[in-house]
């Protein structure tokens, strides 16, 4: 019957499409919690707690979390400010005290 082949062939494809969302899905997840960098890849400094936590709430929504030794603290104010609209100046100068911190550390590190 010829109805019957088409019926056929669209459930394939409809199979076929759900597996290939689900794999997308799956595959960009990292895009959507916060990155590639894992929470625990930061470097946890004792005094900055308040300082991560909003790096990585705050710059984690929209991108990957990236390395404080990516920038110098020029670019990170830069973009601390740029971005970071939602925060009061206070939080601003946590982020970027634990930014420049993890920063120094890493570079000393490295050496």
């Amino acid at each position: 019957m010829p109805g019957m082949y088409l019926k056929d062939k669209s459930s394939r494809r409809g199979k076929t499409l759900a597996a290939v969302v689900v794999i997308g899905l799956i595959a960009c997840a990292p895009l959507f919690t916060g990155g590639c960098q894992s929470s625990t890849a930061l470097p946890m400094l004792s005094g900055h707690v308040p300082g991560r936590q909003l790096y990585q709430t705050n710059c984690g929504n929209c991108h990957m979390l990236l390395r404080p030794s990516r920038y110098d603290m020029l670019t990170w104010s830069h973009y601390v400010d740029k971005y970071g609209q939602n925060l009061v100046p206070q939080e601003k100068q946590l982020v970027l005290a634990y930014l420049q911190t993890a920063r120094t550390q890493s570079v000393t590190a490295a050496n």
